[in-house]
């Protein structure tokens, strides 16, 4: 979606340096955007709401649970056979 390449995506978001650079005549602005790492341990360390993890390999593992826990997290109650029949 940038227009680069499968592994420059790769290479970039291992980079604690990565980021977005808008050039004259765009209408962006440079944007740091840090390492996947970084992102994570940023969203790890948030204190004024609650953040939820969900692992897409979880997700493919047990997507019942899973979403029941998205569901709790969210503050909703579902009965457990209307998750299975939906």
């Amino acid at each position: 979606h940038y227009n680069i390449s499968y592994d420059n995506a790769i290479k970039s978001i291992g980079y604690s340096g990565n980021a977005l650079k808008g050039g004259t005549g765009t209408n962006n602005a440079y944007q740091f955007l840090g390492s996947w790492s970084d992102h994570v341990s940023g969203w790890m360390n948030e204190k004024e709401f609650p953040v939820l993890f969900v692992r897409y390999e979880d997700m493919l593992r047990n997507p019942y649970k899973e979403f029941r826990r998205i569901i709790r997290c969210i503050g909703l109650t579902v009965d457990r056979f209307d998750v299975l029949r939906k």
